[in-house]
């Protein structure tokens, strides 16, 4: 927990928010600590731990830099490691002097352990491996080119705080990149929804060619999934007959009339 640093909840610049997940606590090494049922928030940088609602809020977190991350490692939990891979293990580098005040001065442990209650989400770590791969932090600004640079006997323009200038309102770009994956899951999933309909319009089409007696209705199930469930059910029974009868060599007209009545 040394490698961690307390600071406000802010995107410093070049930074970009990738993913976020809840209910998420942290390990240092493989002893149990105070920050349970917390926010993560991952950017291209750094990874910043928060109590719900704190990270939006702007209000200080855990910050750990992407650059200490060496190697990742899933870990399954349960017993017996039973129910999926529920941790994160981030090996990491040592503690760098000049870093900011965290939750620990020294840690005996060169790893810690980001707990997942609802479950490890596949593109969550799939951001986190690609943006330690891309290191991000290391590409610098551009220098000034030499015909630029102010010549001898003029004054140079007073540079701006570094440390200031690195920081900028990052509440802003979290809450949009988050509003911006809930409308794309909004649009996947109205599109699920309007190919759904589809496929049951064309189920309700093949009952009718079929000409079958007693079909599936709407009005004998309490709920459209079971409506669907049992026109479904009752349009592969037919489709089943009709391909062992083919496989027979035994299909005819009179046959295929009495598996659909």
């Amino acid at each position: 927990m040394d490698r961690f640093e307390y600071i406000e909840a802010r995107l410093f610049e070049g930074e970009n928010y990738l993913k976020r997940d809840k209910n998420v606590k942290i390990y240092d090494g493989d002893d149990k600590t105070q920050f349970v049922e917390g926010e993560v928030i991952l950017t291209t940088h750094r990874i910043l731990w928060g109590k719900p609602g704190d990270i939006p809020k702007g209000l200080v977190c855990l910050s750990l830099h992407l650059y200490y991350i060496f190697t990742i490692e899933e870990e399954s939990g349960g017993i017996f490691g039973l129910g999926g891979p529920r941790r994160i293990i981030l090996h990491l580098g040592p503690a760098l002097p000049g870093k900011r005040p965290g939750p620990a001065v020294v840690s005996p442990y060169h790893f810690v352990k980001f707990s997942f209650k609802d479950g490890i989400d596949v593109e969550f770590l799939k951001s986190l491996s690609d943006a330690v791969a891309a290191k991000n932090w290391e590409r610098q600004a551009p220098i000034a080119s030499p015909e630029r640079r102010p010549q001898s006997g003029t004054s140079t323009p007073t540079k701006p705080n570094p440390v200031n200038s690195k920081l900028r309102s990052g509440i802003v770009g979290i809450e949009r990149s988050i509003d911006e994956q809930h409308r794309a899951t909004d649009e996947s999933i109205t599109v699920a929804f309007q190919d759904l309909k589809k496929l049951m319009e064309k189920a309700k089409e093949m009952v009718a060619v079929l000409g079958i007696d007693d079909p599936v209705t709407r009005d004998a199930f309490r709920s459209d999934s079971e409506y669907y469930t049992g026109l479904a059910q009752q349009i592969a029974d037919i489709m089943v007959a009709v391909l062992i009868l083919e496989e027979n060599g035994s299909l005819t007209p009179e046959k295929l009339s009495q598996i659909a009545h």
